[in-house]
């Protein structure tokens, strides 16, 4: 406990004696030579620049330069228009499902989901096979064959 009010006693003295010491006068190689002066007074623009010319140019201008003549033959080129995107099928296989031991397709059609297994028909669409691997058969609108492999859907 001693060690520690000494050690306080001995800090507060040293920034004491610190801060004494800047209380007294500047030393004398930054004392200011002679009477203050204005700032204004200080300052005088001289005489040959008051008198010199001004640059024959301008330099934050550019000279006009005209116009080649091969510039003015080339057409501006046409940015051409991206093709658009061909249409997403109506129909997307969204996986299997098993259902009473047989095995059905999760289909979406026009954005309503359908579980689907072989010979049954919605929207339009008929399912004729369906296999995890090959994927699945349908008989669209119009006895269209449409073939949806399993990686279809990503």
């Amino acid at each position: 406990m001693k060690f520690r009010v000494l050690g306080l006693v001995l800090v507060l003295a040293g920034g004491l004696a610190y801060l004494s010491r800047g209380a007294g006068a500047p030393p004398p190689s930054l004392a200011p030579e002679g009477p203050p002066r204005r700032a204004a007074e200080a300052w005088r623009a001289p005489a040959a620049a008051a008198e010199a010319p001004l640059p024959a140019r301008d330099p934050f201008r550019f000279a006009a330069v005209a116009a080649s003549p091969r510039a003015a033959r080339v057409p501006p080129r046409v940015a051409a228009a991206p093709a658009a995107p061909a249409p997403p099928l109506p129909v997307r296989l969204i996986g299997f499902v098993r259902r009473g031991g047989s095995l059905k397709a999760a289909l979406r059609v026009n954005g309503q989901v359908f579980v689907l297994g072989p010979g049954e028909q919605e929207a339009g669409y008929a399912v004729t096979t369906v296999d995890e691997e090959a994927g699945v058969s349908l008989l669209g609108p119009g006895g269209a064959e449409l073939q949806l492999a399993p990686d279809s859907d990503k």
